[in-house]
């Protein structure tokens, strides 16, 4: 299994973290927005909130209730599962997980599956680290803390660099309930070859 985990997992781990990492970053922001309800409501297609009931059609061996009765439910995104899944521990059900899947959409998957920072001509033109930033928030990266995490910089690293690419037209950043968040412009998706959203 290490062997497996080395040769085909490994060289993508730090692309995987980083975009779980814009999943919870992207939940956190629906959270705010639409509280709750608009969290639980857009999970995955085979999840459906009702209040007070969240219906999960997952393994069918597992078909019955589960009353929280008060206990939190943990959500963990998973880039591997393609359907939600239910954990929790019948002796001693302090907490309850639900693992659903993270979409990874076209215009992801690229930033995913790359082996390190971005080459070529675009490297050479703003810089492998600028370069790496810009290709991480058109990746779905917006928050600067995620974006570090990520690159594997400092947070203070990352706002100077994000500076530079604002002022050169090429990402909007705005503050969203205590949060600075990054998006790419038309102007710096079309650096990338990306389509414009």
């Amino acid at each position: 299994m290490a062997t497996y985990h080395r040769a085909s997992v490994g060289p993508h781990w730090r692309g995987i973290r980083a975009h779980l990492g814009a999943e919870r970053s992207r939940r956190g922001t629906v959270m705010l927005d639409r509280d709750v309800d608009g969290l639980l409501a857009g999970l995955h297609r085979t999840i459906r909130w009702t209040p007070p009931v969240l219906r999960i059609d997952c393994d069918p061996s597992m078909d019955g209730d589960f009353v929280l009765d008060g206990r939190g439910l943990v959500l963990k995104p998973s880039f591997f599962l393609r359907t939600p899944a239910v954990m929790h521990d019948a002796r001693d059900a302090a907490e309850c997980i639900l693992i659903y899947p993270a979409p990874v959409g076209p215009d992801q998957g690229p930033g995913v599956w790359a082996a390190g920072p971005p080459a070529g001509a675009l490297g050479n033109l703003l810089g492998r680290t600028r370069a790496s930033v810009l290709t991480a928030i058109a990746d779905g990266v917006t928050t600067t803390g995620a974006l570090a995490g990520r690159l594997d910089i400092s947070a203070a690293a990352v706002s100077q660099h994000t500076a530079v690419l604002r002022e050169a037209g090429l990402i909007t950043t705005r503050r969203h309930h205590g949060n600075v968040l990054h998006n790419p412009t038309e102007t710096g998706l079309t650096l990338l070859s990306r389509p414009n959203r």
